[in-house]
């Protein structure tokens, strides 16, 4: 082997030997942020875990649940349907034409 074949061989040696070590650099960086962004998804789980217990208990203590609404609902339709069924309107107007009719007498006489 001639001096420029060593030559040659030692320049890609430590050309390899260059990119190996950036390559492990770039590796190693890689894994610094991955442990930061891991870091960073534990602390949005422990945050979200207790945004959505604040949120629940919230709920629970200011808004009625569906079926105790349901529950409401349904009484206060059957009480309006009781009261149509007593048919206000038209017993109301039946005593306004008689006062009317009883006024026009006493007008009368």
């Amino acid at each position: 082997m001639t001096l420029y074949n060593w030559i040659t061989i030692v320049v890609m040696v430590i050309g390899w030997a260059m990119t190996y070590g950036k390559l492990c650099q770039k590796l190693n960086e890689l894994e610094r942020r991955q442990d930061k962004v891991d870091v960073d998804i534990e602390h949005l789980h422990l945050w979200g875990e207790a945004e959505i217990s604040k949120a629940v208990t919230e709920r629970n203590e200011s808004f009625v649940r569906k079926d105790v609404c349901t529950q409401c609902m349904n009484a206060i339709t059957r009480r309006l349907d009781a009261l149509d069924a007593l048919e206000i309107g038209a017993q109301l107007a039946e005593i306004k034409a008689m006062l009317i009719a009883l006024k026009e007498q006493l007008k009368n006489k």
